[in-house]
């Protein structure tokens, strides 16, 4: 091969590569939309509020692969805080998918979570009721309902380890006096309400 060929095509190659690397890594560590801190447990809903510990919500696409992280993060803080939270997965879901949604990887890891109870929120009508928009999104309530943190466990898209999000859910966990708290939120979109009232599926 003529040399100049070699090296344009190399060159060429290794460009592609650092283009991919870089988009890949953007797309890992764009955040979404957390939920106002402002907010309290909505009057609506028909979740449950723990009346004598703090409550915690988290809000995951059945078949996000970025919250996988989320699912393993919360089961590391539950180890870490036993029986000082009560904990319920909130799972958005289009009617016509229930069944098919029940038994997705992620579905079974949230399992493993011991405090957890699961949710199956039909057409989305809970995330919307919670503000919630991106999967791995964790609320933390205080039993009067007043929210003390919204944001992520994670610090990018798919990645376990300590992070500023953890620490902030952990210490909001211990000083439930504290001025509610946020910190941004990787993943997928849920499922959610359209304006036409109609759910629609994003990931």
């Amino acid at each position: 091969m003529n040399p100049r060929l070699f090296f344009a095509v190399a060159g060429c190659w290794v460009i592609a590569v650092a283009v991919s690397v870089y988009a890949v890594e953007r797309y890992a560590s764009r955040p979404g939309t957390a939920s106002p801190v402002s907010m309290s447990w909505p009057e609506s809903t028909q979740l449950t509020l723990a009346p004598d510990k703090p409550t915690a919500l988290l809000f995951a696409h059945p078949k996000c692969p970025c919250t996988q992280a989320t699912i393993r993060e919360f089961q590391r803080i539950e180890a870490r805080h036993p029986s000082a939270f009560e904990t319920t997965v909130v799972f958005p879901v289009t009617p016509n998918l229930v069944e098919e949604w029940r038994d997705t990887r992620l579905v079974s890891e949230a399992r493993n979570i011991q405090s957890a109870q699961i949710v199956f929120d039909n057409g989305g009508i809970e995330s919307d009721r919670f503000a919630c928009t991106v999967s791995g999104q964790v609320l933390l309530f205080a039993p009067d309902g007043h929210l003390l943190y919204s944001g992520g466990i994670t610090a990018a898209r798919g990645h376990e380890g300590m992070n500023g999000g953890q620490e902030a859910f952990e210490y909001q966990l211990t000083h439930p006096e504290s001025p509610g708290t946020t910190f941004p939120v990787f993943g997928c979109g849920l499922v959610r309400n359209t304006p036409s009232g109609n759910p629609q599926e994003s990931l």
